[in-house]
């Protein structure tokens, strides 16, 4: 919703969208239910984990209980995680895609998979790199599907500093 915005699900739904070529996946989530479904696949209630053989956890606010209760449910649990730095990850791996991921110190017992390397993309913005002309001036600001820390008036306020004439599009999602 508004306060935490949906990069979790979507990154979620991108690693689910490759596992189900191998694997039947299963969403337990108290959020981003109907999208989930949208994109044809099933979602439980959080409590209603059965027993699996690899469970992935994606939580904006990991709480300790939850992750250990998670453990005792998977042969092999995968954490993504953006920087929970009180919690200790009983996980076979640590997964953090962002670029400061390798300074965070994380606690884990699991191997560490950190920086860009690891990033979950949709496969539509795995294309290869495209040269953008030093003419460009057409500028699309999104930032997700709620801007929850209010960047966007900071990226236009930024934008209108560059010294040149730009045209900017600035796309408003439903969570806003």
């Amino acid at each position: 919703g508004q306060k935490i915005g949906s990069g979790h699900v979507m990154r979620s739904l991108a690693l689910a969208m490759k596992l189900r070529e191998k694997s039947e996946v299963l969403f337990a989530t108290d959020f981003g239910g109907k999208i989930i479904e949208k994109n044809g696949f099933k979602t439980i209630k959080p409590s209603q984990v059965p027993f699996a053989d690899i469970i992935v956890t994606d939580l904006r606010f990991p709480k300790q209980s939850e992750l250990n209760e998670l453990r005792k449910k998977a042969t092999v649990m995968a954490s993504i995680d953006d920087y929970a730095p009180n919690v200790f990850f009983q996980s076979d791996f640590l997964i953090n895609g962002n670029v400061f991921a390798p300074q965070n110190n994380y606690k884990t017992s699991g191997k560490l998979l950190l920086g860009p390397k690891y990033l979950t993309l949709r496969k539509e913005f795995c294309q290869k790199e495209k040269k953008i002309s030093k003419d460009a001036n057409k500028i699309l600001v999104c930032t997700g599907g709620a801007d929850v820390t209010n960047l966007t008036p900071r990226i236009i306020k930024a934008l209108n500093q560059v010294g040149k004439k730009l045209s900017v599009t600035v796309a408003v999602c439903p969570a806003f």
